[in-house]
């Protein structure tokens, strides 16, 4: 595919309402070129890539690699000598604060004593991911009923893209229809954000459960707090999953109700300019 940023007219730079205006243009102008036959061809391709563009940079993780592919080769190797991956970068700061933490250390040893054991951190971990996990739940019920209330306002009468209707609202219905899926595109949106960060929060709060759990099995502990521990890791990772399937939904809906908002915007614009057959029906 060619350049994403070339095909919808804007610099690599440009924010993401940038981008959302120069789609919605770019598709309005597919909509008013597809009714013309000497133009249809045409503007079915065009609107293929554009769409293919915007499914590119409207995604983080995909614009960032597009962004890398994107970037000359000697900014590059200038990049990789002061830049790391995120999880590389996480590491090499962990290392940079031991070292400068290490000498110290060592000199007071005698005073301070040894680093607490998994088992007597074991309490400590288990409170913290108990709170971990309450905060990540919230977090991922919030975002889930987002998601929920984003599909609900999916019209019954005039659901999926303009085209494969055969019988043609008034112009203001497909307004409402568009105004309906605009606004769920932005409820899929927000549900997208609190569901990644209540995964994020999961993960957090897993790592420290099964420190607690290793600190448990290795301590004196009653084997009822083992077992609730044990339990709760068990909820954790099916939380963790369903967190992974609603994010994948919820960011896939918010971009194609975007696309549909615009498509039924465009159609009211035709039909309020007199574009509606005769033969066809008003609801």
């Amino acid at each position: 595919m060619s350049d994403p940023y070339s095909i919808l007219g804007v610099a690599q730079d440009a924010d993401y309402d940038t981008i959302k205006k120069a789609h919605h243009g770019l598709c309005m102008e597919f909509y008013s070129n597809a009714r013309n036959p000497a133009l249809r061809v045409v503007a079915h391709d065009k609107f293929k890539r554009v769409q293919e563009a915007w499914k590119v940079v409207s995604n983080t993780y995909t614009r960032a690699e597009l962004d890398q592919s994107l970037r000359p080769p000697e900014k590059m190797d200038a990049a990789s000598k002061t830049e790391h991956p995120y999880n590389l970068r996480s590491v090499a700061k962990a290392t940079l604060s031991f070292n400068a933490g290490l000498a110290p250390n060592v000199q007071t040893a005698q005073t301070i004593g040894p680093a607490p054991s998994a088992a007597q951190k074991a309490p400590e971990n288990w409170e913290i991911a108990k709170k971990a996990r309450e905060e990540a739940c919230t977090k991922l019920h919030t975002g889930i009923k987002q998601y929920e209330e984003a599909t609900d306002l999916i019209p019954t009468d005039y659901p999926g893209h303009p085209d494969i209707h055969r019988s043609k609202p008034s112009a203001e219905r497909a307004k409402a229809v568009s105004q309906a899926y605009s606004k769920a595109s932005k409820l899929a949106t927000a549900a997208y954000t609190d569901i990644r960060l209540a995964k994020s929060g999961l993960g957090g709060a897993l790592e420290l459960l099964e420190q607690a759990k290793d600190g448990m099995l290795s301590g004196l502990i009653s084997a009822s707090h083992l077992n609730e521990c044990k339990e709760m890791i068990i909820h954790l990772r099916i939380h963790d999953t369903e967190a992974t399937e609603y994010m994948a939904m919820s960011n896939a809906d918010s971009r194609k109700f975007h696309v549909l908002a615009m498509a039924w915007l465009a159609e009211a614009d035709v039909l309020e300019n007199g574009g509606r057959d005769d033969g066809e029906d008003e609801l």
